[in-house]
């Protein structure tokens, strides 16, 4: 028997989506501030040592391409979802 009452999956998949899209805006909003903290860092280390550190170069590029997959997916130009609902995007 079907239930009349349940909304069609079209409309379970658009609310799904939103929740992720406002956990995945905060997560934006962190990885923002992580951001400026490792530039930040970078720029002391470039002074101090001479050159950057690879470590958080490698670190600072996979977390811009988080970024850009929580701007792909909120947008709706992506239907892959980022971490923490899917993988942590590899730095190349």
């Amino acid at each position: 028997m079907d239930d009349f009452n349940s909304p069609p999956p079209a409309a379970r998949n658009l609310w799904l989506r939103a929740v992720q899209t406002l956990v995945l805006l905060v997560a934006l909003y962190i990885a923002m501030w992580l951001l400026c903290i490792v530039s930040l860092v970078q720029l002391l280390a470039a002074a101090v040592n001479g050159h950057p550190n690879d470590d958080l170069r490698k670190f600072a590029r996979a977390l811009g391409g988080y970024m850009g997959q929580i701007a792909s997916f909120g947008s709706f130009a992506s239907d892959v979802t980022p971490f923490p609902f899917g993988d942590w995007p590899a730095a190349q």
